[in-house]
């Protein structure tokens, strides 16, 4: 996730702004919220783990003790459920619905992108003409993956809490 503009990087400079021009901004949620105030999304995509919430590589988020984003779900609440879609590499969909329907998250749909596949595909399937959607992930390899980056249609923010 490389800005030519500031010749930044989101993933490795701490000094990185975000911009408009390569619809790409780094930072926690606050930096989502105020992506949702600059970008005016019609849709919010969400990775789950290590964004959304605490969980880790794949794991079950009924097991264990985790939480949810506070900044990202006001960015859920903001925009409402119809808008919201969870895209994660995650396999326990049933438990991430039951997870987040428990906690009062509001969330559209939960998808499960199998490993190989860009999570751009199914954005793009979701985003009509003319829409734009928000893509949240915490992994650079996700957020500068070339069919997100490609897409006119999508700004993206590489999360770090």
């Amino acid at each position: 996730p490389f800005c030519s503009h500031q010749s930044r990087c989101a993933a490795c400079d701490a000094d990185f702004v975000p911009c408009g021009t390569c619809r790409l901004a780094q930072g926690d949620g606050d930096a989502v919220l105020a992506a949702v105030d600059a970008w005016r999304p019609c849709k919010l995509f969400l990775d789950f783990d290590l964004t959304l919430c605490s969980t880790r590589g794949g794991a079950n988020p009924l097991a264990g003790a985790h939480q949810i984003d506070s900044e990202l779900l006001a960015a859920c609440s903001q925009l409402g459920a119809a808008a919201c879609y969870v895209v994660t590499r995650n396999r326990h969909t049933r438990e991430i619905e039951t997870f987040l329907e428990e906690r009062g998250v509001p969330i559209c749909h939960v998808h499960t992108t199998p490993s190989g596949q860009p999570k751009a595909q199914f954005m793009q399937s979701v985003l009509a003409d003319g829409e734009r959607g928000l893509f949240v992930d915490d992994s650079a390899a996700e957020v500068g993956e070339a069919a997100v980056r490609a897409d006119a249609r999508i700004f993206r923010v590489l999360f770090a809490r």
